[in-house]
């Protein structure tokens, strides 16, 4: 944590609180506040506010300096540091305390100085200070954190020559990430970290995803930001061609059964289910002879038809289990 440091002292009393990573700014400086919605990839909401806070104003010497040197030599420091804690309160705007281990944070490691500029006056004796710092703070209530900015994705549906569905799908998923304190460099936590709860929604059939019993997934691609708070991601699948008949199979039939996803839906999305039952020779599959061939190459005709000797093959072989019991 910094040491506690002011701009210099002052004839007129302050009204509200202006500091960063320790520096309080005394009641010669002025404020102004930009401030931007951004909103997410899709354009449906804002995920955060992004300020830019300028203040302008100017440094007098500290008690026992005939300089400006030593207080600017530290101001420096302090006010070029990022994921300072900055404090805001009781100057008309609203009462903003951006602290990484506090309530409300910067979703995007800040708070970020911009600029800092500096023209020395009388001598060294003053100086003019002008600083800029930019924060990102949810749109949100303080207090009640959502663990992800952004989630969503756009689809593209194409078919092949014989009808069959491809399917491309990308997206973004991003979430916040700040210093717990101004010389914090761990990183406790990564977007990747919610790969997996997120893009399961994806394969579920219930959400309405993907059923990876009709499709192959054939590309799977995740680019996760420098800075570890985003994530581009694309999904290619191709639906499965439809299953032929297994080998043997003599005869099939099937039932289906079809009804609303959900009650109320219409024709939002439907379930269907199919059964479907085979028919196939369990052991030596039958063979009938046929004796046309043999009667146009060599002139052979069969002079027993096949219900006689079906006959005498029945009373041979009856006659010679006969035998065999002697």
């Amino acid at each position: 944590m910094a040491q506690s440091f002011s701009t210099g002292q002052t004839l007129l009393p302050d009204i509200g609180t202006l500091a960063y990573n320790g520096v309080t700014f005394g009641p010669y400086f002025t404020t102004n506040f930009a401030g931007v919605p951004i909103k997410d990839a899709a354009n449906r909401t804002v995920k955060f506010m992004e300020y830019t806070l300028h203040v302008e104003g100017y440094v007098t010497l500290g008690e026992g300096d005939t300089t400006t040197d030593n207080i600017m030599s530290v101001l420096q420091t302090l006010l070029n540091q990022q994921g300072g804690k900055l404090t805001y309160t009781g100057k008309g705007f609203c009462n903003l305390v951006i602290d990484g281990s506090g309530l409300l944070k910067d979703v995007a490691w800040g708070p970020v100085p911009e600029t800092f500029d500096f023209q020395p006056l009388g001598a060294g004796r003053s100086a003019k200070v002008i600083w800029a710092v930019k924060f990102r703070i949810p749109y949100q209530k303080p207090g009640k954190a959502n663990p992800v900015l952004q989630f969503n994705e756009e689809t593209s549906v194409g078919y092949d020559d014989e009808g069959f569905v491809h399917l491309s799908i990308r997206g973004t998923l991003e979430i916040p990430l700040t210093r717990a304190t101004v010389n914090s460099r761990t990183i406790n936590q990564t977007v990747d970290d919610f790969r997996g709860i997120f893009l399961n929604r994806l394969v579920s059939v219930q959400g309405g995803g993907i059923d990876l019993t009709l499709f192959r997934v054939t590309k799977r691609e995740f680019n996760v930001s420098r800075d570890k708070r985003t994530m581009e991601w694309q999904f290619e699948a191709e639906e499965l061609p439809y299953m032929d008949l297994p080998e043997g199979c003599i005869s099939a039939r099937g039932t289906f059964d079809i009804k609303p996803a959900r009650a109320g839906e219409g024709l939002v999305m439907w379930y269907c289910s199919l059964r479907a039952t085979y028919t196939i020779p369990n052991g030596q599959p039958r063979r009938c002879l046929d004796t046309t061939r043999a009667e146009v190459e060599f002139g052979f005709k069969a002079r027993t038809d096949f219900e006689e000797g079906l006959l005498k093959t029945i009373s041979w072989y009856e006659e010679l289990q006969k035998w065999g019991q002697h």
